[in-house]
């Protein structure tokens, strides 16, 4: 089987999930009408067709020097994605046949998703207008997309403003990281390829893997070659310029998203070393290229500022009380909006469905999930233990506090089963698990 005809395969037995247009936030729609004039459903269509792990290759072709390149139009290599949810890349060796790069649908999600948080912290040069989200509230946004990845193994997070530079800044991170995966990826095929053709492939090897130390691993190996790709060294592009930095910077984006993975638990390869031993090889790597410490700073001048949000977001997942005292303010209002809003849509003949609809899916979407969970699962609670009090039937409740306590479950029950989205709703769900309520309900 050529590496073409088992991606095909793969990918029938993993379809990628198809992108809808209510996916697609009202700010994205609007940059995409205004900078490629397209409709969001033109958007949408082309979003869905071709594969995106052929978009990533396009992408880098002008940056592969040409015996990469040869491999690739020969068939020897290909790429594509399939879908999976968990944020992940290999190779597969076909034997004789070639080498599949696999690239998980959860992988570009996840890498989207931190990536277009990070871009609040971003305005363009001379430009002094206030961000939208402080330092503070972009660590915690992105702490809460890597505790849903937890909870639920999917991309997911809370809603944030902003703006529409900021936008095209998380696309360019997103995209040049994804790049490095891919890069990376290839890196793992030349090394194999080395080893097939021992001394026929020295030229190539020497040209490639020039100034790394020969105890380094596969992965390490790996890491030089797509970072060369990348910068382009290799295809003979490589000099200092901004695009050039924006690369490097979102390769070590990239390695702090997968610091952040580990510290949760996630498992790549057994044969990856720490993504934190990774970073410092890289940054190895690339000062030794860079050769003057004014072009080093002019390469990492955009991942400084990386370094330091994630060793703060890092700490946040490792010890989820730091910065308590900020959080604990922001998550009490959140919760006191809910609260009222429970408030003001019960009490009447029949719950205010239609206004607590409209409005609970904006302050779930703040964020804070652990604070709204216990305030659902108390509402259930509460509920239940005056149901069990003496009410057999549970729709015949008609008494002042109990029917009032009645409704605002009710407004739970129908917000999480008819509104919320997944992966959230299955969170909530677990709130209405521990009582006949759950299959009442049919949740």
């Amino acid at each position: 089987m050529t590496p073409k005809d088992y991606l095909a395969q793969l990918r029938a037995e993993n379809p990628v999930p198809k992108v809808t247009e209510e996916m697609i936030p009202a700010s994205v729609v609007q940059v995409v009408e205004k900078e490629l004039g397209l409709t969001l459903t033109e958007y949408v269509r082309d979003l869905n067709a071709g594969d995106y792990g052929a978009r990533l290759l396009d992408a880098l072709k002008p940056r592969l020097p040409q015996p990469i390149l040869e491999l690739f139009n020969g068939g020897l290599i290909a790429v594509s994605e399939i879908g999976d949810p968990s944020p992940n890349a290999y190779v597969k060796n076909l034997d004789n046949r070639g080498f599949a790069i696999v690239f998980h649908s959860g992988l570009r999600d996840f890498i989207y998703r931190v990536a277009r948080a990070f871009a609040t912290r971003s305005v363009p040069m001379g430009d002094n207008r206030p961000l939208l989200l402080t330092f503070d509230e972009t660590v915690r946004v992105i702490a809460e997309i890597f505790w849903w990845y937890q909870e639920t193994e999917q991309a997911f997070g809370p809603q944030y403003p902003i703006e529409e530079d900021q936008m095209k800044i998380a696309s360019r991170i997103a995209s040049e990281a994804e790049c490095f995966v891919l890069a990376h990826e290839i890196g793992h095929v030349l090394t194999q390829l080395f080893r097939i053709l021992g001394k026929q492939g020295d030229d190539l090897q020497l040209a490639l893997l020039q100034g790394l130390e020969p105890n380094h691993t596969d992965e390490h190996y790996a890491d030089q070659i797509g970072l060369g790709i990348l910068l382009g060294v290799y295809a003979g592009e490589g000099r200092l310029t901004l695009s050039t930095s924006l690369s490097y910077a979102s390769t070590e984006f990239l390695l702090q998203i997968f610091n952040g993975l580990e510290v949760l638990g996630f498992e790549f390869n057994e044969t990856h070393p720490p993504a934190s031993h990774r970073l410092n090889v890289i940054r190895d790597i690339a000062r030794r290229w860079c050769g003057t410490d004014t072009a080093w700073k002019q390469l990492t001048g955009m991942s400084e500022s990386i370094g330091i949000l994630f060793n703060n977001i890092i700490e946040m997942i490792r010890d989820p009380s730091a910065g308590k005292a900020f959080f604990e303010h922001q998550a009490a209002e959140v919760e006191q909006r809910l609260l009222s809003l429970l408030d003001e849509c019960s009490g009447g003949v029949v719950p205010d469905y239609m206004t607590f609809y409209s409005k609970a899916g904006e302050i779930f979407g703040q964020g804070y999930p652990e604070r709204l969970y216990h305030v659902v699962a108390q509402h259930v609670a509460q509920f239940i233990a005056e149901a069990e009090a003496g009410y057999a039937d549970l729709d015949e409740v008609q008494l002042g506090d109990a029917k009032k306590s009645f409704q605002k479950f009710k407004l739970l029950v129908g917000f999480v089963k008819e509104v919320m989205s997944e992966p959230a709703a299955s969170v909530f769900k677990e709130a209405f698990r521990e009582s006949r309520i759950f299959d009442d309900y049919n949740l």
